[in-house]
């Protein structure tokens, strides 16, 4: 039974296999997405020269196997307490930012808010692309699922099989 489910799951891996760390459009590059262990929240990092990124971060999720965007946007802010970012903001060599992470809804994107259609997108595949300022490229972060409600994961303890690669 056990051999099963994980056959089962190394299956599922295989199907859902990310996209390359820090993908573009045309290659890799030194702007990486990276999921971190709660689904919707994420960091940038930049190993490279400064660069400068929209400040809003797009959402796509994975339909039938075709990647969608979805209404909600995150904003490059680092808490709720932060002001909304400006159109762009520099990432420096060497820097990263973690941003307020996604609620996984579509009204309280990153912080809770009063909403009369405040919808909760899971469960699904989703992942965030983030473009240049310049309109030079986009960076794919590699796909997470969001659970089918927000409490799914919120203090239990659960297995989880990361698939793709480092």
């Amino acid at each position: 039974m056990k051999t099963s489910i994980f056959v089962a799951a190394a299956i599922v891996c295989l199907l859902f296999v990310p996209s390359p760390v820090g993908s573009t459009e045309s290659g890799t590059s030194s702007v990486v997405l990276r999921n971190l262990a709660k689904a919707g929240a994420f960091q940038i990092d930049n190993s490279g020269p400064p660069v400068r990124l929209s400040a809003e971060v797009h959402i796509e999720q994975r339909v039938k196997g075709i990647w969608q965007s979805r209404y909600p946007v995150i904003h490059l802010m680092e808490s709720c307490a932060s002001p909304a970012p400006e159109e762009c903001i520099e990432l420096g060599q060497g820097k990263i930012l973690t941003p307020a992470p996604w609620t996984g809804f579509t009204c309280s994107v990153q912080c809770i808010t009063k909403c009369k259609k405040n919808a909760y997108l899971g469960p699904g595949v989703f992942r965030f692309v983030l473009s240049a300022c310049d309109k030079s490229g986009k960076f794919y972060g590699d796909p997470f699922t969001l659970p089918a409600s927000p409490e799914a994961t919120a203090g239990k303890r659960r297995l989880t099989l990361e698939c793709g690669t480092a």
